[in-house]
């Protein structure tokens, strides 16, 4: 999967206002940030289709981000709009996984 939008994301004025703010949480021993997924985005359609896929053949290396978010996020969660059951979340210590949406 190409993360291209992630890093562009993270790199943009929202993105860096977003990192500001966590950075401040001096006191906060974790700091995440959550991205709901617009979906007739790319990242929208791309994450829950290619998670959909993910046990086909040769899919998985596709699915999973390869960017590492940068400090001082210790969390990322990139969650999909409400009709997918999955997501995608990165942690410090673990790297990306498969999340499992709770239904609403």
């Amino acid at each position: 999967m190409s993360d291209t939008w992630l890093d562009g994301l993270l790199a943009s004025g929202q993105g860096i206002n977003k990192l500001e703010k966590l950075n401040r949480a001096t006191h906060a021993a974790e700091r995440h940030l959550v991205i709901v997924l617009d979906s007739f985005s790319q990242a929208g359609m791309g994450i829950p289709l290619g998670l959909t896929d993910r046990d086909e053949p040769g899919a998985a290396p596709y699915v999973m981000p390869s960017l590492v978010p940068p400090e001082p996020l210790t969390h990322i969660w990139l969650l999909p709009t409400m009709t997918s059951s999955e997501g995608l979340r990165w942690a410090h210590d673990s790297g990306w996984t498969v999340l499992q949406v709770p239904a609403a």
